[in-house]
């Protein structure tokens, strides 16, 4: 059953997170605040929207999980294509 959460800057490293009971945008999305569908996070998504909040959307928690896991081993990925012998063993 996908958990659907609020996003800031979905495009950019650094995405936060909506968490309702505070308020709050969050750096976690394990803090984050979930609903079942997109038609039960709407009344909140429009709330924010109608207090001036830009660059959000209602998105899949599990996909945020893949792009954030894809991300970690291109990372690693990199880092060794660009190590030398010396610094990789």
């Amino acid at each position: 059953m996908p958990n659907y959460v609020i996003v800031r800057n979905r495009d950019e490293k650094l995405m936060e997170y909506y968490r309702q009971k505070t308020k709050t945008f969050v750096g976690s999305l394990q803090s984050a605040s979930k609903w079942n569908s997109k038609k039960m996070a709407q009344p909140a998504y429009d709330k924010l929207i109608k207090n001036g909040e830009k660059n959000l959307e209602i998105v899949d928690s599990d996909k945020i999980k893949i792009t954030i896991q894809t991300d970690k081993w291109e990372d690693y990925a990199k880092r060794i294509a660009h190590a030398d012998n010396k610094t990789f063993y």
